[in-house]
């Protein structure tokens, strides 16, 4: 068990025929792209994530969650970074909306500038898996969903 993020492509993005659309159907909240067909499935569902990461297991979200609330102290409950992503390490099927990732890039600058070089290599690899996540996130205008 654990915690996984992806971020979805544009369905204009992926090269499907017209017979394939027949057999897919698109959520428009998070971009994922489901399959009625199995060999569809198994041709594409490789193929449809922008970006796709292990945040941890739970007792490393724990981990994850202790540092931050460390380095920021009794307000880091009030960030999205604790209450939307390392609130529970087995959450699935809630995102992070587009609209809120210009918040989540200014939460990562003011943990890096309040550890000053502190900051343990299981955050910094975390805080590099996010920054990816919002990248293919504004790449793609979908969330980053939790899986």
């Amino acid at each position: 068990m654990g915690l996984d993020a992806a971020v979805y492509k544009q369905l204009n993005e992926l090269p499907f025929t017209k017979e394939e659309l027949r057999f897919i159907s698109l959520d428009p909240r998070t971009g994922q792209v489901d399959f009625e067909d199995a060999a569809l499935f198994r041709t594409w569902h490789n193929k449809i994530k922008a970006a796709e990461k292990r945040i941890g297991n739970i007792a490393l979200v724990d981990l994850l969650r202790a540092e931050i609330e460390k380095i920021l102290g009794p307000s880091s409950s009030e960030t999205l970074l604790i209450s939307r992503v390392l609130y529970s390490g087995t959450h699935s099927g809630d995102m992070i909306l587009v609209d809120d990732l210009f918040s989540l890039k200014q939460e990562f600058a003011l943990i890096r500038g309040l550890a000053e070089n502190c900051i343990s290599p299981q955050l910094e690899n975390f805080l590099a898996d996010m920054e990816e996540l919002i990248a293919a996130s504004e790449r793609n205008s979908n969330p980053i969903v939790f899986i």
